[in-house]
């Protein structure tokens, strides 16, 4: 069990990852299809930049006073894909 991670993040962490790089860019191909194309035009597809975002819950790319008002969202919201909503943003 997760026990510093609430119920409803640890269980939307239990996904495969390649559930959550699809559902990413799927989230991004509705939120910003130009920038989704692009990607997809150099080839640049999730797994390339967001593993590690999703891995490590951004921690590894964001200041750490960032991560925190980041995690506090995440853990507070209660959505399934909050990751992955911050993820697109």
């Amino acid at each position: 069990p997760h026990f510093f991670v609430p119920v409803n993040v640890a269980a939307e962490l239990g996904g495969t990852m390649d559930q959550r790089l699809l559902i990413l860019g799927l989230l991004l191909r509705f939120y910003d299809p130009g920038l989704a194309l692009h990607l997809e035009r150099i080839e640049c597809r999730p797994e390339l930049y967001a593993i590690s975002w999703l891995l490590t819950i951004f921690a590894h790319v964001l200041p750490i006073e960032r991560v925190r008002l980041v995690w506090d969202f995440l853990f507070s919201s209660g959505h399934p894909h909050a990751v992955l909503c911050v993820a697109c943003a």
